[in-house]
């Protein structure tokens, strides 16, 4: 960030800084050229319209904003200083913001906004890097052209402030991560992909420590095209302690006290910090009596691990289990060079073309009204990197189902099909961070216990809510709006036999 002439900066600022560093930086700016206008509705949007048009084709466009916010119709909208909080239309909407970003002749821009997204209410804020190598980072940038919004808060939710640090929970992230605290990639650079994983890790950390234990998600990012990979600062994959940048991974459970065992070595009890291996995957189990058994894996670029035991119930079965060495439960079968299915090598591989939602299923004799695990490996093979693939379960017939899919940009889709008509269930928006992307193989689980139903992408909760009664016994896979191709293995099946 260091590349960003201060002449080329204005501030919109409501009050003056507080802290003393703060006041320093702020005098330093303003003498080095940095422009100080006011943070008014008005004053903001002629502010980057002047800086949307100044910002060349080899350039980057940087927007940061550190206010208050609501939520309201799923649009994100931004206080400034002569906003009405009640009235929207003194208010500055974030697609606003990215429409007058995407006009400046920039191909690439960077959008921080640290606030909240909390549905529209009276909202209140809670309470020595490497960079030498600039030259191959504006040579890197060149390749790259989108747009990147990593936002405060998650979609509802609530940005926060560190009364320790006075600066926003986000901001300091931020911060931290582009003075090469984040991890890099394999070229050393920081990008708005590893920099997101960085701010997601610290502020949920924070959260789940100073605020709320079971919060699943505390901040979004969004982006298009390639921007994700575009650089933002040139690092050595060392961070000040001289350790690997990003390798400290949180990991916590519900309930607590789990025993933690990194590639076989018992370390601790849960919460606690481990530090996996630089370059490679490091094996992580969670073991406590009386719940099943955890295992997932982590590495230098992982998200904070929670994990949400499940008891342990002696009824439980294994109702299906299958590797797909034959075909021998009868799943669907294609020889469509395109949208292709059947048993290839070991696995199950099912395709669908464009505008398809196609699935298999079979019934295991399960009981509707006990509880059940159903788990499934999952790999893109071939097709859209944006296309759906995953399990269905609780299917009666093509038109009731529920299903729970990933694409190959990790994103994650959950649905009901009801009478033919589907109903989003998530935020299908959201980069999860813990899928393994492109051909990653992906471990999907959905998880029933008692009024609740939990669903996993390679044991990290990404989806936590009420139960709703199964439509009928089916449990299979599904691909859609193709044209896409994927592989399933190691279905399993558990849950109380129907009586």
């Amino acid at each position: 960030m260091r590349l960003i002439n201060p002449a080329r900066v204005i501030l919109a600022l409501s009050g003056d800084p507080q802290k003393p560093e703060s006041k320093q930086n702020l005098y330093r700016l303003v003498a080095a050229g940095a422009k100080v206008r006011s943070a008014g509705g008005t004053d903001i949007l002629n502010a980057l319209d002047e800086q949307a048009s100044t910002a060349g084709r080899d350039g980057i466009l940087v927007i940061a904003f550190a206010t208050h916010g609501v939520s309201y119709d799923g649009t994100q909208y931004l206080l400034n200083a002569t906003s009405a909080l009640r009235h929207r239309e003194t208010t500055l909407s974030e697609s606003k913001i990215r429409e007058i970003a995407s006009r400046s002749d920039a191909t690439r821009s960077l959008v921080l906004v640290d606030a909240c997204r909390e549905r529209l209410r009276d909202d209140q804020r809670s309470g020595g890097s490497d960079l030498r190598s600039a030259a191959s980072l504006v040579e890197a940038m060149a390749n790259v052209h989108g747009q990147v919004v990593l936002s405060a808060a998650a979609a509802g939710q609530y940005a926060y402030d560190d009364d320790e640090r006075h600066n926003g929970v986000f901001t300091a992230a931020v911060i931290d991560g582009l003075h090469c605290a984040a991890s890099t990639d394999e070229r050393g650079f920081i990008t708005a992909d590893t920099l997101a994983a960085f701010v997601e890790a610290r502020v949920l950390t924070w959260i789940r420590k100073h605020r709320d234990v079971d919060i699943l998600r505390a901040t979004q990012l969004t982006s298009d095209g390639g921007a994700k990979n575009m650089p933002l600062a040139a690092c050595r994959g060392v961070a000040n302690d001289g350790k690997p940048a990003g390798c400290t991974i949180e990991i916590a459970s519900s309930p607590t006290g789990a025993t933690v065992r990194i590639d076989g070595k018992e370390i601790g009890t849960t919460p606690l910090s481990v530090r996996p291996g630089e370059r490679r995957r490091s094996k992580v189990e969670l073991v406590k009596s009386g719940y099943t058994a955890a295992i997932t894996d982590v590495d230098c670029r992982s998200q904070p691990v929670f994990i949400l035991l499940q008891p342990r119930s002696v009824t439980t079965q294994v109702l299906l289990s299958d590797g797909f060495d034959d075909n021998r439960n009868n799943w669907y079968t294609s020889k469509d060079s395109e949208a292709p299915a059947g048993v290839e090598n070991g696995v199950y591989v099912l395709g669908s073309k464009a505008f398809e939602f196609r699935f298999t299923s079979v019934g295991p004799r399960m009981d509707p009204d006990a509880d059940f695990q159903i788990a499934a490996t999952a790999k893109r093979l071939r097709g859209g990197q944006e296309n759906h693939f995953g399990l269905v379960w609780g299917l009666a017939d093509r038109s009731n189902f529920f299903y729970f899919s990933i694409n190959g940009d990790g994103n994650v889709e959950i649905g009901v099909s009801e009478n033919g008509r589907i109903s989003l269930l998530n935020d299908i928006t959201v980069v999860n961070a813990n899928i393994r992307r492109d051909t990653g193989v992906n471990r999907l689980k959905i998880a029933r216990a008692g009024k609740r139903i939990r669903l996993f992408v390679n044991d990290e909760l990404v989806h936590d809510r009420e139960f709703r009664p199964l439509f009928g016994p089916g449990v299979g896979f599904a691909a859609f709006n193709g044209p896409i191709v994927a592989a399933f293995d190691d279905l399993r099946v558990e849950g109380k036999p129907k009586p």
